[in-house]
């Protein structure tokens, strides 16, 4: 019964981390848009920020663990690469 509490305070924390990440990322695509005079809609940017974290936790796996996360050719060139690899 701890062992199930403990992971739940866990996953909690995780998510809330997750949040805050996503709401600063999504900021910064934001900015990053008006400044370039992008238009995008709220789902659009929240969108960008959600496969930009997704991305994200992928390559810090790949890091820490990459023999068994990797394709046998090592790292993809770029992210758009990943997207295959998810898929």
């Amino acid at each position: 019964m701890r062992s199930q509490h403990l992971d739940g305070v866990a996953e909690l924390a995780f998510r809330r981390a997750y949040a805050l990440v996503h709401a600063d990322l999504r900021a910064a695509i934001e900015a990053g848009c008006s400044n370039a005079k992008i238009p995008a809609t709220q789902d659009e940017l929240a969108e960008a920020a959600s496969r930009l974290l997704g991305r994200i936790v992928v390559l810090r796996t790949c890091k820490d663990r990459p023999n068994e996360r990797l394709p046998a050719a090592g790292y993809p060139a770029t992210l758009f690469e990943y997207d295959r690899i998810l898929d």
